[in-house]
């Protein structure tokens, strides 16, 4: 049976509640005990939880505190990946928070600890599934990545479970939004994975598209060029994905700058020249003015490369 307490204190006039807080280590040694707990206790703090399963502080769930109109404030999730391993989630509904703990069994009923990854949370809630690469399980985790102003985006980190913890081995930008204010150049990208391979060697290909925006205050906003990618990444000997630029259509840079960073200083004119030369001539060639003037400006103040030189040419041979 279940033991729960709970300790009323009176401090400074005010009436605080602590329930079931100590109890909560006792039960993280198994998984199907730990999801009763969180099940059929509506009062708790994860500390406990967390200082007995010795994870760092990353992770992390806010209190649950009793839920609302009947509906608990957490709750968990028991998924098997296979006989000896399985996979607890751990949420807290209101914040949207989750916490993935892997267990592997060591017999019949016997189960320790191997694991724990935590999405960021800020914007949306996060998302699983699980694949396989050939016979390998994986978890795969969709999480937030940038988040500010005008800016989000969502990472999917692929986390092998044949191997120890739950540290992704691949992460790459699933969606993203970056909107500059009040001018520059904005970008929406997606990401997703088009191909697995494990001969002769594991490789993931992600294909990507990027569009680009130029954005001069509310109003004046242009298409300015639209790009897709197919980037491949190979397991090096240290078990994580690494880009590989000779079967890639771009390379490291590219893809640091135009698809896993963003703000306003993470590609400079001459970068973005290069990058989005086809989208820009297009602009250059076209018979849309309000663009082309954007175009016209954006030279302007362009540093002098063979794709600035290239795109004036053609400006003025369209005029």
């Amino acid at each position: 049976m279940l033991r729960s307490a709970s300790l009323l204190v009176m401090l400074s006039g005010g009436l605080v509640c602590f329930a079931d807080v100590e109890s909560l280590s006792s039960f993280a040694a198994s998984p199907y005990n730990l999801a009763k707990y969180v099940e059929t206790h509506s009062n708790f703090d994860w500390e406990p939880l967390w200082r007995a399963l010795n994870v760092d502080a990353g992770i992390f769930l806010p209190r649950c505190d009793g839920g609302f109109q009947g509906v608990p404030s957490c709750s968990s999730e028991i998924i098997m990946v296979d006989p000896l391993q399985l996979i607890v989630i751990l949420e807290q509904r209101s914040s949207m928070f989750e916490v993935f703990l892997r267990y592997q069994g060591d017999g019949p009923g016997i189960w320790h600890f191997s694991g724990a990854y935590a999405p960021f949370v800020k914007y949306f809630h996060p998302e699983h599934r699980f694949t396989r690469l050939a016979a390998k399980p994986f978890l795969v985790v969709t999480g937030q990545g940038a988040a500010g102003t005008g800016i989000s985006s969502k990472i999917e980190s692929w986390i092998d479970l044949t191997r120890g913890g739950l540290d992704p081995v691949l992460q790459f930008t699933s969606q993203a939004h970056d909107e500059p204010l009040p001018e520059g150049i904005g970008r929406s990208i997606l990401g997703f994975v088009v191909s697995i391979s494990s001969d002769p060697i594991e490789r993931i290909t992600v294909a990507f598209d990027i569009k680009f925006e130029a954005v001069e205050g509310l109003d004046n906003r242009y298409f300015i060029g639209e790009r897709g990618d197919r980037v491949v990444y190979t397991r090096d000997k240290s078990g994580q994905f690494e880009l590989d630029e000779p079967l890639s259509t771009a390379t490291s840079e590219q893809v640091e700058d135009f698809y896993e960073s963003f703000g306003s200083d993470t590609f400079d004119d001459g970068e973005f020249l290069e990058f989005n030369l086809k989208g820009l001539a297009a602009i250059a060639k076209g018979t849309d003015s309000k663009p082309r003037l954007w175009l016209q400006r954006f030279l302007g103040t362009c540093p002098d490369t063979l794709e600035s030189r290239q795109l004036r040419q053609v400006m003025a041979s369209s005029r």
